[in-house]
């Protein structure tokens, strides 16, 4: 995905399943442009789990999204 050079970001689908990775290397906040409502599936400091995704990554954060069907 085309990202900020600071985070490492792609997309996996499979059928009707789809996810998103992002992880933050940078001790600031990154915005991550996304389509649509995403939901935080993980993230390594389990910040926001199970909300909907702010379109931010945090420093040094990971995350795992979903869309969100909601």
């Amino acid at each position: 995905m085309d990202t900020s050079p600071d985070v490492l970001a792609y997309r996996r689908r499979c059928d009707d399943d789809e996810r998103v990775t992002a992880v933050n290397f940078a001790d600031h906040a990154v915005d991550v442009a996304l389509d649509g409502r995403w939901r935080v599936l993980v993230a390594s400091d389990r910040a926001g789990e199970g909300e909907p995704h702010s379109g931010a990554v945090l420093p040094e954060q990971a995350l795992l999204l979903q869309p969100d069907g909601n």
